[in-house]
């Protein structure tokens, strides 16, 4: 299973976080726009992470995974991250992008 949350200032839910990786034990939980915890991030007990500084400080990216998966970084830049992740006879790709209100980013950048 695997979540995407946009949330707007991480400081604020963790505690939300926490529960939904307890509650529904995801495999892959996306996390942007982190806000100031990212230079800070917590620790989620049974989980690593793979973290992507964003042009501001608030257009953070993450990926939380559990700790038994086998993943890897592809690409990193602003903004954007993209990892593989090993499952039995085969790969799969996963990105996280934030994309700022007003932005001018294109998809062809993606």
């Amino acid at each position: 299973m695997i979540l995407l949350f946009n949330v707007e200032g991480l400081n604020t839910h963790i505690a939300d976080i926490d529960m939904l990786l307890n509650d529904y034990k995801l495999h892959i939980c996306i996390l942007t726009s982190l806000g100031a915890a990212g230079k800070k991030f917590p620790e989620f007990i049974g989980y690593s992470r793979i973290f992507q500084i964003g042009t501001k400080s608030y257009e953070e990216v993450v990926i939380l995974y559990q700790k038994d998966l086998k993943c890897s970084t592809v690409e990193k830049d602003f903004n954007f991250l993209l990892i593989e992740i090993q499952i039995p006879h085969e790969s799969l790709l996963v990105g996280a992008v934030y994309v700022p209100p007003r932005s001018a980013t294109t998809f062809s950048t993606i």
